[in-house]
């Protein structure tokens, strides 16, 4: 995962596929496995600063 962080963009509304989002949609999944302070130090580098956790059931 680490490895690929670096390439993360957020996701922009386009009218066709976007490599870009693609990319940027699996890195996000991958990182909801990672434990929480390694997905708030990751959120906040890539400049959010808020991070929310939930579970559904």
């Amino acid at each position: 995962m680490s490895k690929y962080k670096g390439y993360f963009k957020t996701i922009v509304t386009k009218a066709k596929y976007s490599e870009e989002n693609a990319l940027s949609l699996a890195i996000a999944c991958d990182l909801a496995y990672k434990k929480r302070k390694f997905i708030k130090t990751t959120a906040h580098g890539w400049g959010y600063s808020q991070v929310e956790f939930f579970e559904v059931k």
